[in-house]
């Protein structure tokens, strides 16, 4: 699978794209309570979403919202209730978290991916029920870098919440109805080339995540968010000048699939005391999140020019180089580590 990422020249002519859109919702229609609902869409481009929040109906006061996105396998749709389909890859959960604000998240999304968006609010933590804010009853649609996509209705039949579906998403549906939850997205223009992906699963039964963008900041101008993690537990960013597809080298649980033969090597981000530093922990959602201070944003890393390895190599325009994260993965075994897969990024 690959993900195009912007050359800066044009992560600046899209700079109203790079720094964020939201796929806004249609009015509130109608209150649901009860099971979880959603829509599936077809993503236009190559894109990162970086918030979800769950709307809430005329005049709820709910705290808390839950949600979940997933990609259909080979972008099939989910078949129409009361057939089910368990033929998707889970890409981010939240469960209890603040309803008043976008909750960060970081998912990499290909052209022509079909992505379902699920989630509900409630009034505490832990609840076993759940409030959905519907449209109304017409095909519903909406923007996503300026392309018209249709939002489609999905669901399962089961609250989506912490107590009730800890490991989110299953036996998922498509409904002849138009009502769709009302869940807003952030999102950037952008994702990178990726390689040995999907990932290994980690002990959350889903592999890590590692996606890129050029944020037109300082040094590099490249970040690198990674999700799908198990939470707490920690890690940081590689940087190779080669890629290994064919042959990648087994350690612990994943593959280093940063090419070590033929004169390439790669380095580690873990230099303490500088920019080199990108040591962090994944959080309770699966979203790694910088520890070291070298992330403008909190999560992820922005990369600098200057490159971990001898030599003092640095970072120049015309220049590949290919990133992958090392983490640890001690719910799967003491000692256990995994890793995600490769990007590939032309500066």
């Amino acid at each position: 699978m690959k993900r195009s990422l912007l050359l800066p020249f044009a992560a600046w002519a899209l700079a109203g794209l790079s720094m964020g859109q939201t796929l806004t919702m249609p009015p509130h229609g109608s209150t649901f309570t009860g099971f979880t609902r959603g829509y599936y869409f077809e993503a236009p481009v190559d894109m990162t979403i970086t918030g979800v929040q769950v709307m809430l109906p005329t005049g709820s006061t709910n705290a808390f919202q839950n949600f979940a996105i997933i990609r259909f396998d080979n972008a099939m749709p989910p078949p129409v209730f009361s057939a089910t389909t368990n033929a998707f890859t889970q890409l981010v959960t939240g469960f209890d978290l603040p309803q008043n604000a976008f909750q960060p998240v970081s998912v990499a999304v290909s052209a022509g991916d079909l992505i379902g968006v699920y989630g509900n609010t409630t009034a505490t933590v832990g609840a076993t029920s759940g409030t959905n804010s519907y449209s109304d009853n017409t095909l519903q649609t909406g923007t996503i870098a300026g392309f018209t996509v249709d939002l489609l209705r999905t669901g399962f039949q089961t609250h989506l919440g912490s107590a009730t579906s800890p490991g989110g998403m299953m036996d998922v549906f498509a409904s002849t109805s138009n009502q769709i939850t009302r869940i807003e997205l952030t999102y950037t223009v952008g994702g990178g080339n990726t390689f040995c992906d999907p990932a290994n699963n980690n002990s959350t039964g889903a592999p890590a995540v590692l996606s890129g963008m050029f944020s037109g900041g300082g040094g590099s101008g490249l970040h690198l968010e990674a999700t799908g993690g198990p939470p707490s537990e920690f890690g940081y960013f590689l940087i190779g000048t080669g890629a290994e597809t064919a042959n990648p080298i087994p350690i612990s649980n994943g593959l280093l699939c940063l090419s070590v033969t033929g004169g390439n090597g790669f380095g580690r981000y873990n230099v303490l005391g500088g920019t080199l530093n990108s040591i962090g922990s994944f959080d309770g959602s699966g979203v790694f999140q910088n520890l070291a201070g070298t992330s403008t944003v909190g999560s992820g890393f922005d990369v600098p020019s200057l490159v971990p390895m001898p030599g003092g190599m640095t970072i120049m325009a015309g220049d590949t180089w290919h990133f992958q994260m090392w983490y640890r993965d001690t719910p799967a075994g003491a000692g256990v580590s995994n890793l995600s897969n490769g990007l590939s990024v032309d500066f």
